[in-house]
Formats: structure tokens, C-alpha cells, sequence
């Protein structure tokens, strides 16, 4: 959970920002996905995992994060812009 607080401590300031902080400091569980690096259906396998986000994302009432893209609400609005 500390990675996540750093990462979005040190990105640009947002109005979401202390909302997306305070619910990571809060976190009791965390859920990581990752796109095997070798797949033919690179696409397919992100989509899988961007659906699987969101739902584990609206059931928790929490937020999901995408590597280089930044935190995204449970509904996939941009909250906080990685750089």
C-alpha cells in the first residue's frame, strides 16, 4: 500500500487526489493483474483485465489503477493522470 500512497503523492496535484490517498492508506485489501508479456491477444487480455478492475472495482466501492495511465474511478473516469 505504501508504493501506491508514494505513486500518487508524487504525481500532480488533483481534486481526487486526497480521496484516492486516503482510501489507499484505509485499504485493507489490494488486487494486482498483470498482462502476461507474451500473449497473441494482447487486446483481448487487456480488455479482460480493464473489466476485471472496474467490477472488483464498483463491488468494493474503491478505485482501480492501469500502469502509465494513472487511478480511475470504478465507472473508468480519470482521477489522477500517471506521468
Amino acid at each position: 500500500m505504501n508504493v501506491f500512497a508514494a505513486l500518487v503523492e508524487s504525481l500532480e496535484p488533483s481534486p481526487d487526489q486526497e480521496w484516492l490517498m486516503e482510501h489507499i492508506i484505509s485499504a485493507r485489501q489490494l488486487f494486482t493483474l498483470k498482462r502476461p508479456s507474451e500473449t497473441t491477444t494482447r487486446l483481448e487480455v487487456e480488455r479482460l483485465c480493464l473489466a476485471v478492475c472496474q467490477f472488483l472495482a464498483k463491488a468494493t466501492d474503491g478505485f482501480y489503477s492501469v500502469e502509465d495511465r494513472g487511478f480511475f474511478s470504478a465507472g473508468g473516469t480519470l482521477l489522477l493522470k500517471e506521468t
